[in-house]
């Protein structure tokens, strides 16, 4: 009888043990180490150059077409640019060759290492420049930004392995001026579940076909990922903010390490190939967002809206 009692109590005990792991477990899966996400981060970035790869010159030449053509129809001219990790600055250097001007302009990154290279090539390559450069994280920065600040606000290559970037969009209304614009670049679901199958990774295409975060490479990188049908829908719905107008950079290319990269590489074109590629890209960019490395996109704030704190 006592031991019938004990054995149901022990029962009992590793039921509810169990559980609390369970629940353990499955916060731990919901909330990584950010600390070991942004050091890895860090490291990953302070090991590639932009400005110096062999195939980003052409991925920086295709930003540039969507966005001085997107400033052009919305009548954007002057005014205060922010861009948000900046990196080696290939993005204000490729607005400058442009001839695109600002009244001011404020890069902000999260490695001072970075920075500094950003400074030394800016000031090499644009003398006298008056380009402000802070270190910060992405999400502090924008938190401490004034609001009604931003004319115009860059976040390319990076909300795709931040944390809760939701926090950020959530942002740019109150940030921006109004008429204000903001360009984005996500990672697209389906640039994820071809990356995964090139890697082999098979079993880790369920994380992208029925969520949207996750460290799916195994690397200690949380990622995110969306799709064009989903931005459509919750940047108005959500953050208060009208979708203009979509590209996708790199629908027919890639740099190493790409699901496409061994179609085609700008770095191995000649220049007429290099000048078909670039055509091609712009027609099949426009028609298939998703298919490409990224999905770019720009936000804008109506005239008629001020922030609200």
């Amino acid at each position: 009888m006592l031991l019938n009692r004990l054995l149901k109590i022990a029962k009992s005990l590793a039921r509810k043990g169990y559980l609390l792991l369970d629940r353990l477990d499955k916060a731990l899966e919901q909330n990584p180490d950010s600390g070991v996400h942004t050091y890895l981060v860090k490291r990953a970035a302070s090991r590639y150059d932009m400005t110096t790869s062999a195939d980003e010159p052409y991925y920086a030449e295709r930003y540039g077409d969507f966005i001085s053509k997107e400033l052009k129809s919305l009548e954007i001219e002057g005014g205060h640019l922010f861009d948000l990790a900046c990196g080696q600055g290939r993005l204000i250097l490729e607005l400058a060759r442009r001839g695109i001007q600002f009244d001011n302009i404020t890069g902000a990154d999260f490695s001072g290492d970075i920075l500094n290279q950003c400074r030394q090539i800016l000031d090499d390559t644009l003398p006298g420049n008056s380009v402000v450069l802070k270190e910060s994280d992405i999400h502090k920065f924008v938190e401490n930004m004034d609001d009604n600040s931003a004319d115009v606000m860059l976040l390319l290559e990076v909300l795709y392995m931040v944390f809760e970037p939701e926090k950020i969009y959530g942002q740019l209304s109150k940030k921006l001026r109004p008429g204000g614009v903001a360009f984005l670049s996500l990672r697209s679901d389906l640039f994820y579940a071809l990356t995964l199958l090139k890697q082999g990774l098979y079993e880790n295409t369920e994380q992208v076909v029925h969520g949207n975060v996750g460290d799916i490479f195994g690397s200690g990188v949380n990622l995110n990922w969306t799709n064009s049908a989903q931005i459509l829908r919750e940047f108005p719905e959500k953050y208060g903010l009208e979708v203009t107008a979509f590209m996708g950079i790199g629908s027919c290319s890639g740099i190493p390490g790409d699901p496409l990269d061994h179609i085609c590489r700008p770095s191995q074109l000649d220049e007429k190939a290099y000048n078909y590629l670039a055509q091609l890209e712009q027609t099949m960019g426009s028609r298939h967002p998703d298919s490409g490395r990224y999905i770019l996109f720009c936000v804008t704030k109506a005239a008629s809206i001020e922030a609200k704190g």
